[in-house]
């Protein structure tokens, strides 16, 4: 099995766009040398370059992403803190392929449901008509505290997005339990986040992010 490996990179605070483009090229070299033996391709780099010097006031790049195991040099940029009213100029200004106006939409009317978008977007040669729209409610919060997941899977089920299988399925999933083995061992298992994927031409798809921590029982107590 081949994961797909994403970075990120801490910045200072002071540090401006020239900065921070420099930081994940030279990440991206070394990464292309341990993998390929090659330094990062340039025509790829001019791209990603413009997508980092044209982010807007307060949007960063919380993380670098290869997809390695689809066998493409696409990179993934996923954007956080990107400003609602400067969505559609930044897809504009790196040369997103598709109708920026349809993208203005279908943000808008996702961020008066969620709390926080994250975006992700396609590096290549040039930019892909792809848009990835992660969607946060709160701090992690869950179904059994916070009803707005229940609306939100029921519009995705009356859009045809989700099954009700699938969501009968993934609220059931949600919750704790414990377990004895030498000590008691609690397992919590809850949603991280939708994404939301808009590609022109293809019908629109919701994955859903989801996992289990394991703690000692002790938060019982």
């Amino acid at each position: 099995i081949i994961p797909n490996i994403f970075f990120g990179i801490r910045e200072k605070k002071e540090t401006g766009r020239t900065g921070q483009w420099k930081s994940t090229r030279q990440v991206l070299d070394e990464i292309y040398g341990i993998l390929f033996g090659i330094r990062f391709p340039r025509d790829i780099s001019a791209t990603l370059r413009n997508a980092i010097m044209t982010l807007p006031e307060g949007a960063s790049i919380f993380q670098v992403g290869f997809m390695i195991p689809r066998k493409t040099e696409v990179i993934r940029l996923v954007v956080t803190s990107l400003p609602r009213d400067a969505m559609t100029r930044y897809l504009s200004d790196i040369g997103w392929p598709d109708d920026t106006n349809v993208a203005g939409e279908l943000s808008g009317r996702l961020t008066t449901i969620f709390d926080r978008i994250v975006y992700n977007i396609n590096i290549g040669r040039s930019v892909l008509p792809f848009l990835g729209m992660e969607l946060y409610l709160g701090k992690l919060s869950q179904p059994q505290h916070d009803p707005r997941w229940t609306r939100v899977m029921d519009q995705l089920v009356s859009d045809g997005l989700l099954l009700e299988t699938k969501r009968e399925a993934l609220l059931r999933f949600c919750g704790k339990r414990t377990i004895q083995l030498l000590y008691p061992i609690r397992y919590i298992c809850g949603i991280n986040h939708l994404k939301f994927v808009y590609r022109k031409g293809i019908p629109n798809e919701v994955k859903g992010y989801f996992g289990t921590m394991i703690r000692p029982d002790i938060i019982n107590q």
